[in-house]
């Protein structure tokens, strides 16, 4: 799931039917427990991530030191290089777009936790208009 398929699911999720509050207020555990659940995964996915470039770049740095055709003879040369290594660059990419989700879906997250407060703001303006 990439983060438009997020953001698209929030945009629905996120609307709040005014004409039915209380409704609206048992969607909240709901919500919460959806996007946790979704957080959790992608949350663990980022992760896992994270240690295989880890790992990837010590192998590609263990290559570079040791086998490559060419010379390289310093340590910043080696890091340079490895850096630079077209599928350490794709694994970067692949990185930063799942940190992006989780990031995402942290904001989601916290948004949900205020929603009860602005379920309870909705329901004081509504009867302060009706004069109660």
């Amino acid at each position: 799931m990439g983060c438009d398929e997020l953001i698209k699911m929030w945009a629905e999720d996120q609307k709040i039917d005014e004409n039915d509050i209380g409704h609206e207020c048992s969607k909240v555990s709901q919500l919460h427990v959806k996007y946790w659940e979704i957080y959790m995964k992608e949350y663990k996915s980022s992760r896992a991530f994270e240690y295989r470039l880890s790992y990837e770049r010590s192998q590609k740095y263990d290559y570079y030191k040791n086998d490559a055709p060419e010379l390289l003879t310093t340590k910043d040369e080696i890091l340079r290089k490895v850096d630079s290594d077209p599928y350490i660059c794709e694994q970067k990419i692949l990185y930063a777009e799942q940190e992006s989700k989780v990031a995402l879906l942290e904001d989601i997250i916290k948004i949900i936790n205020n929603r009860s407060y602005l379920l309870n703001t909705m329901v004081s303006y509504l009867k302060f208009q009706r004069g109660d």
